[in-house]
């Protein structure tokens, strides 16, 4: 978060060597193969026309949730 606003960070390694040096910050969760987000920034979780997506604080586009990372993911929240 940077002014007020949640920003997208570019990482030139891979998700996984990412998700594996954020695991010891628990509120950082894979949710997609493309994306890791902070719970903390979570707004809401809603179903889609695709599925589900997460809503987040002061970031516009929703954040799609793959069914492979979708009980993670509703465990995570549920314990927030």
């Amino acid at each position: 978060e940077e002014d007020g606003r949640t920003n997208k960070k570019l990482i030139r390694n891979t998700l996984k060597n990412t998700e594996e040096q954020l695991a010891r910050y628990q509120d950082m969760i894979r949710c997609h193969r493309s994306y890791i987000v902070n719970r903390k920034h979570v707004q809401k979780l809603t179903r889609g026309n695709y599925g589900l997506e997460l809503s987040l604080f002061n970031f516009p586009q929703p954040i799609h949730v793959s069914r492979q990372y979708a009980l993670k993911v509703k465990e995570a929240l549920r314990h927030h």
